[in-house]
């Protein structure tokens, strides 16, 4: 006798799991560690002030006091940006039940979200846009972080090859103008270099440590005075 197989059972339960995956990476680290201020123009500006250099600075005893030139801030101006993202679910789709979300609308909504939280990501590091007025026709843009760099700080631009050089000479000229990086931000084939320091003639590396630091500084410098 045949045994009566699920092949040949008619009306068997569907099996699907309550959960969506998403695969696709939502990481944004730029947008997220920056902060945030509300704006009430289309046109946004800020000001920066910088001190006199460092110098030699002795008075006689006595001395008479004459007025120095006072330095005035600097007005930086940007443009603000209108994203969207816009969909559109029938009531009968959010009527019916559905495996993964309760609601279809709720669903698509942070599913817009997310990605309006990417589209912010790219305009700032994704690409190197400079900043557009806009007009009736013409959406206005915002500058990309990169444009905000000041050139002096900037080493080899452009698409010229990681090294380590560049990384630590960037950082002294960051230093330089006042800044104290403690931040390293690099595309995903960057980080492939960057993990490649290690490979250095001469630096000593432990595995299986539960360490990922890699460090390039001296505390302490002794020499043979002999």
């Amino acid at each position: 006798m045949a045994i009566y197989q699920t092949y040949q059972q008619i009306g068997v339960a569907e099996d699907i799991s309550s959960l969506i995956s998403d695969v696709t990476p939502t990481d944004t680290p730029f947008y997220s560690m920056i902060k945030s201020e509300k704006v009430h123009n289309r046109v946004y500006q800020y000001q920066t002030d910088t001190l006199a250099a460092a110098g030699a600075n002795a008075q006689v005893e006595g001395f008479t006091a004459s007025a120095g030139t006072a330095i005035p801030t600097t007005m930086i101006s940007g443009n603000t940006q209108i994203l969207a993202k816009t969909f559109a679910v029938s009531g009968s789709a959010d009527a019916i039940k559905a495996y993964g979300r309760a609601k279809e609308t709720a669903y698509q909504l942070s599913k817009a979200l997310k990605e309006i939280k990417k589209d912010v990501e790219f305009a700032f590091v994704g690409a190197s846009n400079a900043g557009a007025v806009g007009n009736a026709t013409t959406a206005r843009e915002m500058d990309s972080a990169d444009q905000l760099i000041d050139a002096s700080t900037t080493t080899a631009g452009g698409t010229a090859a990681l090294t380590e050089a560049m990384i630590t000479g960037t950082h002294q000229n960051v230093y330089n103008a006042g800044g104290d990086p403690s931040i390293l931000m690099v595309k995903p084939a960057d980080s492939l270099i960057i993990a490649g320091l290690t490979g250095s003639a001469g630096r000593t590396r432990e595995f299986n440590d539960g360490n990922k630091t890699l460090t390039n500084v001296v505390n302490l410098y002794v020499k043979d005075v002999a």
